[in-house]
């Protein structure tokens, strides 16, 4: 197969589906990894050179799809090298061949010093020149063609400059290993790498004149050549060394763009001269820069921090390598503490580089991860770089997004909602990962608060929403809430709002007054206006089986403000704004609508959730409040949220300070003893309500009335306090139950039935013996839903009429109570034998037909039918033992199964994204970025995993309730 790439290859792999495609991708991936670098490398090459001829000429066509797809293909192959070098290095190595993998190292650092100077050679060209104007009349498609290929070469730039970060000390370790038993202390120099530092010069002047795309680079080598960014002046007090230039740089790209938006904002005349769609251009560019500015801020100053932090951790956990920085020609030396004269310390050496790499790659890492208190006091005074950096390049920044979007000046009209939500991301990002930037001292803090809650009360929920998340994230940061703490008025600005003057300290002259709303007040509008008003719409929607009953997509705004406000309580602290909480929620419980109504309720959830020590003298009100509101004249949207005030209130029965110290008592609420009648009272009517998604959650709530509370749950006498107050009611309980929610018409109402299940296992399970007399009333209903929709063929096997899968989990949702009601009434007269008869025979009907056809639909979950079992077996006892034989095997097939777990190469854009669900095949996918292996897709089958570990849990109930009986099945 030829190892030769051409455009003729990359256009048929441009068509992966057809019979050329597969073909050229099967000898693509047959190409060894360097060679395969160097190839495209050649044709990437050409590409760059056909197209530049073209530019010269002002004759330029579109970007062609195959030189992009080159330049895709190389920064892929290229993430990917450094852990095939390393494998490579560890094979040689044990063959004593050192000499093989030191040229190795050698030939493909030469390699990629190659890449970055052809890149570098057309990556500026392209870009902007000292004007601010692009270099050729192109149109707007070409424009876009030339940005999307500039980041494209971008990222090829920085996954070498990475990749030399890892080549460098491999080579060094080579070195030493070349050399062994010799000394038992080696000290050695690494040169900064030359990759990174020429590209940064090459992309200097142009990130000083706020060129994007040489931000954007610039961001890239931040992130993925951490270490290559590093030298000892950490505040960046030097005027030589490379922090100085790098803050000189961003501190220049911040106020040359600063002064183009004074331009526009500031002078009538220039205004009167643009037509609008200029300004609008104009406006949409230098909002993409900012972010380009900020993101660059952000991920070369955190890496700053992380360095520090890691030269503090290899010291103090005496570690094999002691990073040192010297100023001098910015290297660093590596002292390795220990003679390398085994292969298995040479592997200890290089798993130790991989952990700092990994480190100081990771984007993820926030700053409430890193060093200590003092070390983030003494890195936000007054003096640090980063406090410097927030006073001359951030408070510019935050200038020009207020003014974008909440300014009420000409600009403003002509923003967009999606470049300022980007911007509001970005600095949500920074936030968490290098918050110094925006808290460095309380001067940057007060100005970010000022800017982000404006720009929340004068913009649209989408914005609105985005600029309290960055300012919780913010506050969410443990160091920067202390900050906030030692200052009452910052604290009173966060929580309250004012009439504030927001100017820049270096600009006076663009200073505004302007009336903004606090936290709190913006949190609370958003859950009142954020709902779908629609109510006969929400009451007939159909809830899923993987669905929440509280969540209801229409209402994602007011969910999304709901989860802002807890963070928001949890971080200041409740005790400082309960009373303004208190003071909004009884306005608006005031106001004749139900959207307040319900919006009152949702914010008393949250305080209860978020801070149930400082809310608890307020508990008996809220309960009180909840009890009135699910009253049946109410609306069914607050009537539901009325009882889910109530399923929060019933989930304690103590609640401990969130500060406890010695000797303080621990806060009894005893909601059941002083409110039980109450409570089941209403949600006995609440179960008869004509709106399904009120009767379900009324079951909820009922469960975690029987189940909740944080006391031992081995706690005899508190078991029988709960089993005294619910003996009065069970009656009344389980007639609602049965003449609510088991009524309904089941195809239509799976999941009340579930939730109903729930209940009925929930009373079952406190009054034990008591449930005895409602045995026969419980029992024939379960049996006739564990067979729902099922019937047996003419072959003695079961055929499903109603193939859902959430028929499935009703089926087996009603075994495992019919298992729970029999332990709670125990061996009593052998009543449950019989029946116990009957599921084990369902469950071993279900059990065998899964066994013959793996590939069959499911009737009843395995892991269901697992967990009755086992409860049956310890119920019955000696009737068990003949099913043992049958059971047992299937219980060790499930465990032996081998783990469902895939790594494969991932899609750069999905890194740092939150986990994939996919409910229909039971997996989670999460891409992440591992450096020296690229980009990997890691994906897991859950529910494989949830099968395991219940059977192992079967087992080992099966070994405690069978005792001598199991001992055949030991082996």
């Amino acid at each position: 197969m030829s190892n030769e790439i051409n455009n003729e290859l990359l256009n048929a792999l441009l068509n992966p589906h057809t019979a050329s495609g597969k073909e050229a991708e099967a000898q693509f991936k047959a190409i060894q990894l360097p060679t395969r670098i160097k190839c495209l490398t050649t044709v990437f090459y050409q590409s760059l050179l056909a197209l530049s001829s073209s530019m010269s000429d002002n004759h330029m066509h579109s970007v062609s799809p195959t030189l992009v797809l080159a330049c895709i293909l190389l920064r892929r192959d290229i993430s990917s090298l450094g852990s095939w070098v390393w494998l490579q290095a560890v094979l040689l190595e044990e063959l004593s061949d050192i000499s093989g993998a030191l040229n190795l190292c050698h030939d493909l650092l030469s390699y990629m010093s190659h890449i970055v100077e052809c890149c570098l050679e057309y990556f500026v060209p392209m870009g902007i020149h000292s004007d601010g104007n692009h270099s050729h009349r192109w149109n707007i498609q070409q424009k876009r063609d030339i940005c999307a290929l500039q980041r494209q070469i971008g990222q090829v730039i920085a996954e070498a400059c990475s990749c030399e970060t890892w080549l460098y000390p491999l080579q060094q370790l080579l070195i030493l290993s070349s050399n062994k038993g010799m000394a038992s202390t080696w000290t050695f120099a690494m040169p900064s790498p030359s990759l990174t530092v020429n590209a940064l010069r090459k992309i200097g002047p142009a990130c000083s004149i706020a060129d994007k795309a040489s931000l954007d680079l610039l961001s890239l080598l931040a992130q993925r050549a951490p270490l290559a960014l590093q030298d000892d002046d950490f505040d960046g007090a030097s005027e030589g060394s490379l922090t100085f230039s790098l803050r000189s740089t961003l501190q220049s790209a911040a106020q040359v763009l600063s002064e183009k938006w004074k331009h526009i904002r500031l002078q009538p005349q220039t205004q009167q001269a643009l037509k609008p769609s200029e300004v609008r251009g104009e406006t949409l560019q230098m909002l993409t820069v900012a972010n380009s500015i900020l993101e660059a801020m952000t991920y070369v100053y955190r890496s700053s921090y992380v360095w520090q932090e890691l030269r503090h951790e290899c010291a103090d956990a005496q570690n094999l390598l002691v990073f040192q920085s010297e100023s001098a020609g910015h290297k660093r030396n590596v002292s390795v503490r220990r003679e390398i004269n085994s292969t298995k310390i040479f592997q200890r050496h290089m798993m130790q580089i991989v952990q700092i790499q990994t480190k100081m790659c990771d984007t993820n890492r926030t700053f409430d991860t890193m060093g200590s208190d003092d070390d983030f006091f003494q890195v936000t005074n007054f003096d640090s770089v980063a406090s410097k950096m927030g006073n001359l390049g951030i408070s510019s920044l935050l200038e020009i997004i207020h003014d974008a979007s909440a300014g009420s000046n000409f600009i403003s009209n002509f923003s967009t909602v999606d470049e300022i939500s980007a911007l509001l991301q970005t600095l949500s990002l920074t936030a968490s990962i290098c918050p110094m930037l925006l808290a460095g001292n309380v001067h940057i803090l007060y100005h970010t608060c000022c800017v982000l809650q404006s720009i929340a009360t004068l913009t649209t929920d989408h914005l609105r929403l985005g600029a309290i998340h960055t300012l919780v994230t913010l506050l969410g940061v443990r160091q920067v809430t202390c900050l906030l703490q030692k200052h009452p008025h910052l604290l009173s600005l966060c929580i309250n709002g004012k009439n504030a003057m927001i100017q820049n300290d270096n600009h006076s002259h663009s200073s505004q007054n302007v009336n903004f709303s606090g936290v709190i007040q913006l949190c609370a509008e958003s859950i009142v206006k954020g709902v779908d008003e629609d109510v006969d719409a929400w009451a007939q929607s159909k809830v899923g089986l993987n669905e929440d009953f509280a969540y209801s997509e229409d209402d994602a705004v007011a969910i999304f403000a709901q989860e802002l406000l807890e963070d928001f309580l949890r971080s200041v602290g409740a005790s400082k704004c309960l009373s303004s909480v208190l003071e909004i929620v009884q306005s608006l419980l005031n106001v004749n609508q139900w959207q307040a109504s319900r919006g009152a309720l949702c914010i008393l959830e949250v305080c209860m959730v978020s801070a149930p020590h400082s809310f608890s003298r307020h508990i008996p009100v809220a309960l009180e409040t909840a009890l009135r509101f699910s009253s049946p004249e109410e609306c069914v949207r607050v009537q539901f949220q009325a009882i889910q005030l109530l399923v929060a209130l019933c989930g304690v029965d103590e609640i401990e300070s969130e500060t406890l110290t010695f000797g303080e008592h621990i806060n009894e609420v005893g909601l059941r003893n002083q409110y039980g009648h109450k409570i089941l009272s209403t949600l006995v009517k609440s179960m008869q309500c004509h709106c399904t998604k009120v009767v379900g959650h009324a079951c909820f709530a009922l469960s975690t009335y029987c189940r909740g509370g944080n006391k031992n749950e081995d706690n005899e006498p508190e078991h029988m306090a709960l089993q005294s107050l619910i003996r009065p009611y069970l009656r009344d309980l389980l007639m609602a139950i049965t003449s609510g929610p088991l009524s309904l018409d089941v195809s239509k109402n799976t999941l009340v039935f579930i939730r109903a299940f729930d209940a009925i296992s929930s009373l079952a399970c406190v009054a034990k013996d008591s449930f005895f007399e409602f045995y026969p009333i419980i029992m024939p209903g379960l049996r006739e839903c564990a067979e729902y929709g099922i019937k047996k063929g003419l072959d003695g096997h079961y055929i499903d009429e109603s193939c859902t899968e959430e028929i499935a989990v009703m089926r087996g949702a009603a075994i495992e109570t019919a298992s729970i009601v029999g332990h709670a009434i125990g061996g009593a007269d052998g009543i449950f034998n019989h029946d116990a008869n009957y599921f084990m025979n369902l469950i071993l009907s279900m059990l065998t037909r899964r066994a013959a056809a793996s590939d069959a639909p499911m009737m009843i979950p395995d892991d269901q039918l697992m967990t009755a079992s086992a409860r049956i077996a310890s119920v019955i006892k000696d009737d068990y033992i003949p099913f043992l034989p049958k059971i047992v095997p299937h219980l060790i097939v499930t465990l032996k199964e081998a783990d469902d777990i895939t790594i494969t190469d991932g899609d750069p854009n999905s890194t740092g994204q939150e986990t994939e669900c996919d409910e229909d095949n039971g997996t989670r996918t999460v891409t992440v970025a591992l450096p020296g292996m690229g980009v990997k897709k890691v994906v897991i089958n859950s529910i494989r995993m949830q099968e395991k570990c219940q059977a192992a849990r079967a087992i080992n109930e099966h070994a405690r309730s069978m005792g001598l009986a199991f001992g055949p099945y030991t082996d």
